[in-house]
Formats: structure tokens, sequence, C-alpha cells
């Protein structure tokens, strides 16, 4: 008996037949083969339930392989008809396209809803806003409490800051990412603060709270998570830094320090300058300290988590993720 043709990326093995419609999550310039004359190109595509490598191979004349690459951008929905393979190099799961054998075709925009190509996070959006306001109502530095709430009294900052990813491909790559992300960071520092009661706790949990409102201008979101152009020229560090600026230059009495800790807190969370994470600066307080490890731990167990879901079914005892650089056990 045939077997059906797989439409969405969680429902895919290896040897599939696969028709569906993708986002285009990424590209790659394309590239010469070896040992014969001819190009083919990369593709990273995807829908709610996950993304996927795609391997288009062109024949040796290359000019209708270079007319099909130009035709496509990041956030189209592309048609195809292709095979499931595994990647002998990469060992993961990968479409694979032959010039003249499978399909691949550019949608128009009412050929697709846009809501079926975009992860949601798993947790209740709205759940997580009441939490994080509920800390926000624990913060006792009157200062710190007026700038979270011309924070989040702006309706426009508070949607966007609901509804942003955390990043394009890494953790918290999904709508409400970034609300999940600060929520969980905010605790970790919540939790480090009664550990380390020498900490200025309200300081620590406002600048978990603010650390990443910068992604907020430096995601687009439609069928696919896209870098905006401020956030690809300036990076999420140097907008929050600017969006904080901005709010902190309208509060005449806010104490000099306190604006330069928190200032700090943001600038410096990805790590000392060493660390190769693009901080404008290195770590020069405990709670920058905390509040970088805190957000580290948070990155990198999501990235294992969201690499194991990926793989999920794949039937081997350990599996190579490339994302994590590491052999994990799977079961």
């Amino acid at each position: 008996m045939e077997q059906p043709l797989k439409k969405q990326v969680q429902d895919f093995r290896e040897g599939d037949s696969i028709r569906g419609k993708f986002a285009v999550r990424t590209k790659e310039t394309p590239r010469e083969y070896r040992n014969k004359p001819g190009k083919y190109f990369f593709l990273g595509v995807g829908d709610k339930t996950g993304n996927i490598s795609l391997k288009y191979w062109g024949v040796a004349d290359d000019r209708m392989l270079i007319d099909l690459y130009n035709s496509l951008e990041v956030g189209d929905v592309i048609e195809i008809a292709g095979e499931v393979a595994m990647d002998r190099y990469d060992n993961v799961l990968t479409i694979t396209m032959d010039e003249g054998v499978h399909s691949l075709r550019k949608c128009g925009e009412g050929e697709y809803k846009p809501e079926d190509f975009l992860p949601v996070s798993e947790r209740n959006m709205d759940d997580m806003m009441e939490e994080l306001h509920a800390v926000m109502g624990s913060v006792s530095d009157e200062n710190l409490k007026a700038l979270l709430e011309s924070f989040f009294s702006d309706e426009f900052f508070s949607s966007a800051f609901k509804e942003s990813p955390a990043a394009m491909k890494h953790h918290h790559c999904y709508i409400g990412g970034l609300l999940e992300h600060t929520l969980n960071v905010v605790k970790l520092c919540d939790l480090v603060s009664y550990t380390y009661p020498k900490l200025n706790r309200d300081l620590l949990v406002t600048g978990a709270i603010l650390h990443d409102v910068g992604k907020i201008g430096s995601y687009k979101a439609v069928t696919s998570i896209d870098m905006t152009d401020p956030g690809k020229f300036l990076g999420h560090i140097t907008m929050g830094s600017a969006m904080l600026e901005a709010k902190l230059s309208g509060m005449a009495n806010f104490p000099d320090v306190l604006k330069m800790k928190l200032k700090h807190l943001i600038l410096s969370h990805h790590g000392n300058v060493e660390s190769g994470f693009q901080s404008p600066k290195g770590l020069k307080i405990p709670e920058a300290a905390a509040l970088y490890y805190a957000d580290l731990f948070d990155a990198n167990v999501k990235d294992y988590l969201q690499e194991m879901e990926n793989e999920k079914n794949l039937e081997d005892d350990w599996v190579y993720l490339r994302g994590v650089g590491n052999e994990v056990y799977m079961k």
C-alpha cells in the first residue's frame, strides 16, 4: 500500500516523500559542485511544528537554479515536493530535491495563513505576563518600580514584549519566546538573590526583566523570524540600552549611580568582552555576574531541550546535536 505524502516537519522520517508549504527561514549562497559542473544551494525551511534543512541540487546548466534562488527571500512561503534523507555530513534529516525531478514553487499571499508557520510558546502567555507583573510588584525601590511601570504601562511595548521571539534559530525562537526566557531569567535571579542576600535584589530583578528589551526591535516575525535592519546594524544590547536611556531621561530624580548600574546590567549581560558574545562592557558588579550566568544558564538548557525535541523522531540512543556541539543521550 502506497504511503501518504507527509506534510508537516514533525512527521518526517528518512525515506519519506513529502509535499507541503513551508516558510523560508534562511538562505545560503549557491555553491559549485566539486567534481562536476553545476551548483546547489541550501535553504532552512519550516512550519509551526519544526524546521529542517533543504538541499536543492541543480544540473550542469545552472541558469534555472540561480533564477530560482534569486526569486526567494527569507519569509517567503514555498510549496515543495521532495524526499527526506539523512544528511551524511551532519547526520540530520534533510529535504533533498533534484532540479527537474522534484518541484519548488513560491506561493502568493492568498495561498497560506501566516499563523501556520510560526511556532508559539507552549506556556500560556497571559499567565506568564501575570507572573512577571507579580515580580514587578515585589520590587520595593520606588525608582525601579516607576521605571518598570513606565515600560509595561505602554500597551504597544507590552504587546510586543509578550509576543516577540527571543532568537531566530536558537533558544526560545518562537512567538512568546522573549517573555518565556525573560521570566525564566527573572526567577533564576530572584532565587540567586535569596541565596546571596548581599546582592541588591531589586536592581538584579529589574535588570533581569529589562535585559533583553532590545529584542523587541531586533526581530520581525511574519511567516519566519528574521532580524530587522536595526537588529543587524546595532544589536539588541545597544538597542536595549537606548530604550532604557529614553525612559530614564524622563525621570529627573532617578539616582545617577543606580542609573549607571542598571545600564551596566544591560550592556554587560553577555559577559566579559573576551567571552565573544558581543557585550560592550565586562562585568563590574556582582549583580551583573548573577544576571549573566542566569541568562546563559537558561539559554544553554533551552538550546539542549529544543535540539533534542527537533530530533525526537530518531530511534538512536545517542545523537550528535550540531547546535550544542555534542553527542546527547536521547532516551
